[in-house]
């Protein structure tokens, strides 16, 4: 087998093993109707990608929220999940998550838009391998940030 065929293999193996762990559920809400996302949002999230299993491209985030950042269940409510209450969110620093700086771009971008040093990470378990991290933060009434799918076997 030579190289490019082997290429190809792996990524078609890849590619059904994230569609197997893939949630047909229900999707998350990151976008509220009729807002903007960001210019700052748009370029960072062009060519940024989340390495996990599955590299996944990071999304812009825009939701109305109340009351400043969210708590766990706040946040399962603000995206929609299903089961708010039974969500499996963790909340956690954007050291904690990015503890070697590879995310530094993206996290200096949603601090930019929020105009706020208060960024949090949520992440919100899908199944057992798979989740989303969400980098938001709070500017007026606004959650803005950007979110990405993380397959982690």
């Amino acid at each position: 087998m030579n190289d490019k065929d082997y290429m190809e293999f792996l990524n078609k193996a890849n590619e059904i093993d994230f569609q197997s762990n893939r949630t047909d559920k229900f999707e998350l809400k990151s976008l509220d109707q009729n807002l903007e996302i960001p210019e700052v949002l748009q370029k960072a999230t062009q060519e940024a990608y989340y390495i996990s299993d599955a590299d996944e491209p990071f999304v812009p985030v825009v939701l109305k929220v109340k009351d400043g950042i969210p708590d766990e269940v706040s946040f399962a409510e603000l995206v929609n999940h299903p089961e708010p209450a039974r969500a499996q969110v963790r909340i956690m620093d954007t050291n904690r998550w990015d503890p070697h700086g590879q995310y530094k771009m993206i996290i200096d971008s949603v601090k930019q838009v929020t105009r706020n040093d208060q960024i949090r990470v949520y992440q919100i378990f899908l199944s057992n391998t798979m989740s989303e991290y969400w980098l938001v933060g709070v500017k007026d009434e606004f959650l803005l940030g950007v979110k990405a799918v993380a397959v982690e076997s």
